[in-house]
């Protein structure tokens, strides 16, 4: 399932089993009045039709800013040119996870049979074991929602099948329109791939910062 919510025409879009008031808990009280919007039953719906809801939801917004997982199904959008916000913000993006294909097989597996302990190593990873934010990712988490387990289930093969190549990637953030964010620490995602070990325009690297912390701050 993916969730977010709309303010001013601004989007925010959480990452994979987390709640839009997670966003909320971060940004200005102002800018978290808005309209909540959710897609769930990924499994029922298809890739698709979750992304034509998506487009549909998005279709007066002219920013965005995409977390984790969420950053994927955005760049689904706009290679297919499903998009029209003027202004795009990446955060800590999942284009390429830091786990191998046994690693990835493992953690589906794990989700699907103890979805629970799982939970509990995710949210250790994305808070870089900070046992406070562990425990404020537990209250704005789906996770827990067992009939929304599918869905959970679905979104985590698309994040793990999904790939993108340095040159995509390049073209994109040279057109100016787009804005890459990424965590020192971050245990989640594979900064070296993304970096390539070259400097490319608009991505930045936040020194000091983990896979949620990142959001904590506001940069643009």
């Amino acid at each position: 399932m993916l969730n977010g919510f709309v303010s001013n025409e601004v989007a925010y879009l959480s990452g994979w089993g987390f709640s839009e008031s997670l966003w909320q808990g971060i940004i200005s009280k102002g800018e978290g009045k808005g309209e909540r919007f959710t897609i769930t039953d990924f499994h029922h719906l298809g890739k698709e039709r979750i992304l034509d809801m998506l487009a549909q939801a998005l279709v007066h917004i002219k920013v965005i800013y995409a977390w984790s997982f969420s950053a994927i199904v955005i760049m689904e959008l706009i290679r297919t040119q499903r998009l029209t916000a003027s202004r795009i913000y990446f955060y800590a993006p999942a284009f390429k996870l830091n786990l191998t294909e046994k690693e990835k097989l493992a953690f589906y597996q794990a989700f699907d049979k103890t979805p629970q302990k799982l939970t509990r190593h995710f949210f250790t990873l994305v808070a870089d074991g900070d046992r406070e934010k562990i425990n404020w990712l537990r209250a704005n988490t789906t996770l827990g929602n067992k009939t929304q387990k599918e869905s959970h289930l679905f979104a985590l093969k698309w994040m793990f099948d999904f790939s993108v190549i340095q040159d995509e990637l390049a073209i994109l953030l040279a057109s100016g329109k787009v804005k890459i964010y990424l965590a020192e620490r971050d245990h989640i995602i594979d900064n070296t791939f993304l970096l390539n070990g070259v400097t490319l325009p608009n991505i930045i690297m936040m020194n000091g910062h983990n896979h949620l912390s990142l959001l904590g701050e506001r940069y643009v």
